[in-house]
């Protein structure tokens, strides 16, 4: 009986670690990263993946900053591709002509800087820059010269949601299926404030919580 316990609790031990070791596969709306000299692996938890394979599989960007110790990861967008539209009083068009995510090897927070541009239906103006800072769980790491990073935080950024299938050991990396919403606003005459949803979303679940409008002329 301990002889065949002891048999059992052996082939138990030998198939877990196979099951640590199982490679880890990542696929893009469907169609599997292929690996040249650099493969994801699996540390506390967290799933790292080399960033320029995968970056480049979204059809994003990369540049890599050596005295920084820094990674870019960007994609340009037109006025129709844009995750983020929205018709200004003026009547033109604003939209994010292109997004960069920075991460830092060691560092644990990451800055977006989105660059936002004007259209008229005929060309394109850069309007402003906005920039945010986030925190991942995990920091890019370097492992034989290749920048290793926790994709999730670079993918949801453009647009992507991130799904882990623990029984294939696969990053599931597809394209997000409800997108981001704003609105533009005017004011009629006589006074009435007029708000217009834009990019596609289910209007039953918006809230807008609360509106104020100063500075207008004969208000009390």
């Amino acid at each position: 009986m301990r002889r065949w316990l002891a048999g059992c609790l052996a082939i138990l031990a030998v198939l877990s670690m196979t099951a640590a070791a199982a490679p880890v596969s990542v696929t893009v709306r469907g169609d599997s990263v292929v690996w040249t000299d650099a493969a994801p692996y699996v540390e506390d938890g967290r799933t790292m993946t080399p960033v320029r394979a995968v970056a480049e599989a979204m059809g994003l960007e990369v540049a890599w900053d050596g005295a920084d110790r820094r990674v870019e990861v960007s994609r340009t967008y037109s006025p129709e591709s844009s995750l983020y539209q929205a018709e200004l009083q003026s009547g033109l068009r604003e939209y994010v002509a292109q997004r960069t995510v920075r991460m830092w090897v060691g560092r644990e927070t990451y800055d977006v800087v989105n660059q936002y541009a004007v259209y008229d239906g005929r060309a394109a103006v850069v309007s402003r820059v906005g920039e945010s800072t986030g925190e991942m769980d995990a920091a890019p790491t370097l492992r034989g010269g290749r920048t290793y990073v926790p994709i999730r935080y670079v993918a949801e950024q453009f647009g992507y949601d991130v799904l882990w299938e623990g029984g294939s050991r696969t990053v599931q990396i597809v394209t997000q299926l409800t997108p981001g919403w704003s609105y533009a606003w005017s004011i009629e005459p006589g006074g009435s404030l007029v708000l217009a949803i834009h990019t596609p979303v289910n209007v039953a679940s918006a809230e807008i919580t609360s509106v104020t409008v100063s500075g207008l002329a004969g208000s009390a």
